[in-house]
């Protein structure tokens, strides 16, 4: 797991951040996500064939997958802070890395 910081010291009082919130919420889900497409798979294959139902629900795993991959590498530039508290730099790099993954 990346390390991050839970709080951060911004010119003033401490700011807490809510990146381990996040990164439970992906923790928690994302194996979920994999064990019921792979119970799916697993008995379909045992006992019928894969349907177009199973391919979609592949590209969906893909698409989570680099979601997950995006939330990660947002927020090293802020996200869980509140937009006050996050430096202006980074808060141009964090809202493309918002904005980005949708469109492409």
């Amino acid at each position: 797991m990346p390390s991050f910081k839970t709080t951060l010291q911004c010119r003033g009082p401490v700011i807490d951040s809510r990146a381990t919130t996040i990164y439970g919420f992906m923790g928690a889900f994302y194996p979920l996500a994999v064990a019921a497409f792979s119970l799916r798979v697993y008995t379909r294959l045992r006992f019928s064939s894969l349907g177009k139902d199973d391919v979609a629900l592949l590209v969906g795993l893909i698409l989570y997958t680099g979601l997950i991959i995006a939330t990660v590498y947002t927020i090293k530039f802020g996200l869980g802070l509140h937009i006050w508290d996050v430096i202006p730099t980074d808060a141009v790099s964090m809202q493309k890395q918002i904005i980005t993954p949708p469109l492409s």
